[in-house]
């Protein structure tokens, strides 16, 4: 069994017996659906902890689908975060890719011109 230290006693009981009688309210349970999508903390876990969290995920749709949707957010805010910081530091302009140059086309006449160049 490993699971974290940080988890409040509830959150341990859940995942060693499949108890979910602790959890105070939603956001408790959202946090700790939160917590267990941690991939370190997910691939600690014996496979009766994952079978138990998995079941809680099931028997919780809602809550898990919060936890999920919270996550992502959390995430696209760090990205959104990263990308002004990045356009900041490069003069806030935003980096446009460079469009590949066409050859410039000769004219017909310049064409049969250096053809009859080389044939004289």
């Amino acid at each position: 069994m490993a699971i974290p230290a940080s988890f409040a006693s509830h959150w341990r009981r859940a995942l060693e017996s499949g108890d979910a009688s602790g959890f105070t309210n939603d956001a408790d349970m959202i946090a700790f659906f939160g917590a267990t999508r941690v991939y370190d903390t997910l691939m600690a876990m014996s496979d009766t902890e994952k079978d138990h969290l998995i079941a809680l995920r099931t028997s919780h749709p809602d809550q898990f689908s919060e936890a999920i949707s919270k996550d992502h957010a959390r995430r696209s805010e760090a990205a959104q975060a990263v990308i002004a910081k990045n356009r900041a530091n490069l003069g806030g302009a935003p980096i446009a890719p460079k469009a590949p140059e066409k050859p410039k086309a000769k004219s017909w006449d310049e064409v049969i011109a250096k053809f009859n160049a080389r044939g004289a």
